[in-house]
């Protein structure tokens, strides 16, 4: 029983220290100032269930006149679409920031059928590759679990359900094709009030049939989803969950994150795993540069009852007076904006295609003296897809990692280095990555948290602003 609660203590935590760098970032993309991280308190959360019918079908080929010869797109031509689980439900979640109330609300598709332990609904892929000049031609067939959440934006009190929001995106395969961004500007975005979307019984069509014309491709996208709101469930207030005997330090930091990881691409070499993706004889690089500057990041200290400040600040590098020892100390820093590259060869035809990076999550963990950093392609980051074909790093372990010694962090202004790169084998690619990636960190504030473990969130009080 003892054992059980630790665990399910540990998992609150993690998620806590993982949420609050999101929030930062989110705040911050707002003007918001990143002290301000603690004045958002969550104070209810609602859940509508929706009944999602249809699916969304695009098909495209190479087009000239958007430019598929300056990114090798020409010879590429097929389908793709997206067919939502049956079920799943609306959560509205009512927060106050700065005195003011604020409404997130997202569309959560149920599990998959096709991929067992994934929620979201199914994006399949058929491609065909017919090169300009003499070569073989190949072609893609892929399935990818994809839209796990769209998050649908507030304005003036009306939710908009566009599917732009979707995580991951609606239209990412292995496969050769155009992104989300390319189409989702095509289809119509029908808004609801949001006192509406509470009483819930009431259907919202996402209906289209047109055309696309977009970064090297063209053709028609045609949506024929549904989302039938069902009966509204109660509003669960926030509460305190009273954990006894918990204490935690939260040091916050204002990070830059720059330079690359280039992933060095190749086809597999077995064809009976290469040819069904058309990846066999393909290689080349992508490369994501990420750009963040005075992002938000954190890292966390946790302890008992009986561990002292001391012993807090030691976990997170503040202090020689403390016993760091079995104190665990995680964080993380993340944020949205660069570029990824794809410069790739398959026979005669080169893909060379550039698209936002999107977002980017560094897990930060400390312990037995040094700090270490991880890219954590794992933990829901973007880790980059272009027009052309390539790996979805579906299997991909810590795509960059470095540390530093923990009594660095006393400087108010550390850096450090990923360099270390991994290898990974993701559905028809080999991938080695060859990262230079480095993080700043500027801490701005030191805050003890009385956990009060809450299930929307923790009183703070300032031990230190150095």
């Amino acid at each position: 029983m003892r054992r059980a609660r630790l665990l399910a203590l540990l998992v609150a935590v993690i998620g806590a220290a993982l949420l609050v760098p999101a929030l930062a970032g989110a705040q911050a993309s707002q003007g918001l100032t990143l002290s301000g991280t603690g004045d958002a308190t969550v104070l209810s959360t609602r859940t509508i269930a929706a009944h999602l019918t249809g699916q969304l079908t695009v098909a495209f080929h190479g087009d000239a006149a958007s430019g598929c010869a300056s990114r090798g797109l020409c010879g590429y031509s097929g389908t793709v679409s997206w067919r939502p689980p049956p079920n799943g439900q609306i959560e509205v979640v009512t927060s106050r920031v700065h005195g003011h109330l604020s409404y997130s609300v997202s569309l959560l598709p149920a599990g998959s059928t096709s991929f067992e332990g994934f929620s979201g609904g199914v994006t399949t892929a058929s491609v065909q590759l017919s090169p300009l000049a003499p070569s073989v031609a190949s072609s893609c067939l892929d399935a990818t679990a994809t839209g796990q959440s769209l998050t649908l934006p507030v304005r003036d009190g009306r939710v908009a359900f566009t599917l732009a929001g979707a995580s991951p995106s609606l239209l990412q395969t292995r496969c050769a094709g155009p992104l989300a961004g390319d189409v989702t500007p095509e289809l119509p975005v029908p808004t609801l009030p949001l006192a509406a979307v509470l009483r819930g019984h009431t259907s919202v069509p996402i209906s289209a049939s047109t055309t696309f014309a977009s970064g090297g491709f063209a053709g028609t996208v045609s949506s024929s989803l549904v989302v039938a709101l069902g009966r509204p469930g109660a509003a669960q207030r926030a509460r305190n969950l009273r954990v006894p005997g918990i204490r935690e330090v939260q040091v916050l930091y204002r990070a830059t994150v720059s330079g690359s990881i280039v992933e060095d691409i190749s086809g597999a070499g077995d064809a009976g795993t290469c040819a069904p993706l058309g990846s066999c004889g393909l290689s080349g690089t992508v490369t994501l540069a990420p750009h963040a500057t005075g992002v938000a990041a954190t890292l966390n200290a946790l302890g008992s009852a009986r561990t002292t400040d001391a012993d807090l600040l030691a976990a997170v590098g503040l202090s020689t007076h403390g016993r760091a020892r079995g104190i665990l100390s995680t964080g993380g820093v993340t944020w949205a904006g660069g570029t990824t590259t794809a410069e790739l060869e398959q026979g005669t035809t080169s893909c060379t295609d550039s698209a936002p990076l999107g977002q980017g999550f560094i897990l930060l963990g400390a312990g037995g003296g040094h700090l270490v950093a991880e890219e954590a392609a794992g933990l829901g980051a973007t880790t980059g897809r272009t027009r052309c074909p390539g790996p979805a790093a579906t299997n991909a372990g810590p795509l960059a990692t470095g540390e530093i010694a923990l009594n660095r962090l006393a400087h108010r202004t550390v850096t450090l280095a990923l360099t270390t790169g991994a290898a990974f084998s993701d559905d028809g690619y080999d991938v080695r990555t060859i990262p230079h990636l480095t993080i700043t960190l500027t801490r701005v504030r030191v805050r003890r948290v009385h956990l009060l473990l809450s299930d929307a969130s923790v009183s703070s009080g300032i031990i230190s602003t150095s």
